[in-house]
């Protein structure tokens, strides 16, 4: 018999009308904003191939030929960033992503591929992006959706993380993922020669979801069921970023959500439309 939640519907993020292959995501926001909740809960995460630096990291801690991991405390930040950094100068995020195209492109078909990144730089995505047109995916396929979450909150929840990142690198991410999106927002900095597929943005701050279940229920076992929860689409496949409504209340969002410093100074000027 089939329990009530099996009956329920949850919103989601459709993305290219539910294709199952031929897409390609960059799922965007600075550490702590909830990315991972996100994926699980307002996307079709099943349809996608993940490719996240973190599980990487999570490999190689579990390795046990690198002794100068063994007595890592993720914890303690230095610890992090000397595994980030032990991770990056191995290569590995370049190897594998060259095997995965490499293997795209010798198959009947492109599989779905979701990109976790803070984006802090633009360069996590044009950085990307020719491998995958190299590979046959179009640009037209290749999508952001942005995950912002109030600053303040994203502090709390690195705090209470197993993996506890610099207080001066949680910073950067965020202040690198506003000015990006304002960047290609606000000032026609969108790179369109690489990258045209849709752009979402998610407010991903728990008193913008709602849940058909109890939300205290639902943190303690985990089995969260959408019934709402607060975006914008900002841009659709294959098309120009256009000035609408949506701009100001996105502009709202984001002074309301990222820090004020002076990372995001050119940021917090008068909305102009």
């Amino acid at each position: 018999m089939k329990s009530f939640q099996q009956y329920l519907q949850e919103k989601l993020i459709v993305i290219n009308k539910g294709a199952k292959e031929g897409q390609v995501v960059f799922l965007a926001g600075g550490a702590g904003s909830g990315k991972g909740f996100a994926r699980t809960h307002f996307l079709e995460d099943n349809k996608f191939k993940t490719f996240d630096v973190d599980e990487f990291k999570r490999m190689y801690l579990k390795m046990k030929t690198y002794p100068e991991l063994a007595h890592m405390d993720l914890r303690n930040p230095k610890d992090v960033f000397a595994l980030h950094t032990f991770v990056k100068q191995k290569g590995v995020k370049n190897t594998a992503l060259t095997n995965m195209l490499r293997a795209a492109q010798g198959g009947v078909t492109q599989p779905n591929i979701l990109f976790d990144v803070t984006m802090k730089d633009m360069e996590d995505v044009t950085d990307v992006a020719p491998a995958l047109l190299a590979a046959g995916y179009k640009k037209e396929n290749i999508h952001i959706v942005w995950v912002l979450a109030n600053y303040s909150v994203a502090v709390e929840r690195n705090r209470k993380r197993s993996r506890v990142v610099a207080d001066d690198i949680l910073l950067k991410t965020h202040e690198g993922a506003a000015n990006v999106m304002n960047n290609m927002v606000f000032k026609g900095m969108y790179p369109y020669s690489s990258v045209n597929g849709s752009v979402y943005v998610i407010l991903n701050n728990q008193e913008n979801t709602v849940l058909y279940n109890d939300p205290k229920e639902a943190s303690k076992t985990g089995n969260f069921v959408i019934k709402d929860f607060t975006y914008l689409k900002i841009k659709d496949e294959g098309k120009k970023i256009k000035k609408d409504a949506w701009q100001k209340q996105l502009y709202q969002w984001i002074l309301h959500n990222i820090p004020k410093s002076r990372g995001t100074k050119d940021i917090w000027k008068p909305f102009t439309g």
